[in-house]
């Protein structure tokens, strides 16, 4: 049996809690709406990726092929200035590869097809970005055939 006091202070507790759950759920609401991964920074993303491996929960794969076509991005980028500022090589090197970047090639490949082609151009531009520190940037034939080699074993016809 409880009093007048009893219901009343149950009633003021009750208010309080409906209001705390209504704001948690527009917050939440907020959240679903104006949260995209877009709106991550490359850090944030990272620490995010850590704390889901962390707690095992599957990462979603919208962020990860986000970060891999970054990353993709990144070495492309690499690999492109050091054929414009190598002597060695033409125009037409650099061309091909704009044109390989620009191409559907990255968009239709299967997402491990993808990883895997992400995995061998981080290899060849950190190789290239030890061997060029130490040959004043040339970038050489076979370098120049070594990743035609990788961008034809990915190349979609």
């Amino acid at each position: 049996i409880y009093t007048d006091q009893d219901m009343d202070f149950l009633k003021v507790n009750q208010k309080k809690i409906i209001k705390i759950i209504q704001k948690e759920y527009d917050r939440l609401l907020d959240l679903k709406t104006k949260f995209t991964s877009d709106s991550l920074t490359k850090k944030q993303k990272k620490q995010l990726i850590e704390s889901l491996s962390e707690n095992q929960i599957p990462l979603p794969k919208k962020l990860v092929l986000e970060e891999v076509y970054e990353k993709i991005k990144e070495d492309f980028m690499y690999i492109i200035a050091s054929i414009e500022n190598s002597p060695a090589q033409s125009k037409g090197v650099a061309e091909y590869v704009w044109q390989y970047v620009y191409g559907d090639t990255l968009y239709t490949l299967e997402d491990n097809r993808l990883i895997e082609f992400a995995d061998k151009i981080f290899t060849f531009s950190q190789k290239l970005k030890f061997k060029l520190a130490k040959l004043d940037q040339i970038f050489e034939d076979k370098d120049w055939y070594e990743l035609k080699d990788i961008l034809d074993e990915y190349e979609i016809y």
